[in-house]
């Protein structure tokens, strides 16, 4: 399952439906799922380090936050609707207790493993947004009677 987009950023231009993958790509799509929890993961690791109330908090600005929150949030619509779907679809399209099903249900607790995480850093992401560096400086900024 794939989606096509003219451009990098898909602004502009209606969504294509997607192409939806064979069983047999169930190994390649699982990997694709891994290595993106991986990599989700040391985000969330990232934004742990900045959480707000924790004692040696790292400051993050407005723009790193609110790109994490954007690339993210639109990552973990994707898992909701595409990838889950891919799962549904090949879950309906195998024979239960065969080697297919077993990766397509491995595949399947991938995704949810993958959306929990999403979850749990989007969170992160919009408590930190409340604590960004312009934010701060704002509130240590002199107010200026008029």
């Amino acid at each position: 399952m794939t989606t096509r987009r003219s451009q990098a950023s898909g602004v502009g231009h209606a969504p294509r439906p997607p192409i939806w993958r064979p069983v047999t790509a169930v190994g390649m799509l699982t990997a694709v799922v891994a290595e993106q929890l991986k990599h989700t993961r040391a985000q969330l690791a990232v934004l742990e380090q900045a959480r707000p109330g924790r004692p040696d908090a790292k400051i993050l600005d407005n723009y790193t936050v609110l790109e994490t929150l954007r690339i993210y949030g639109q990552l973990a619509a994707d898992y909701r609707s595409l990838f889950a779907e891919q799962g549904r679809r090949w879950h309906a399209e195998t024979i239960a207790d065969t080697p297919a099903r077993h990766a397509v249900d491995a595949y399947i607790e991938l995704v949810k493993a993958n959306l929990a995480v999403l979850d749990e850093l989007l969170t992160l992401a919009g408590q930190i947004q409340n604590h960004t560096l312009e934010k701060i400086m704002a509130k240590k900024r002199p107010r200026t009677k008029p």
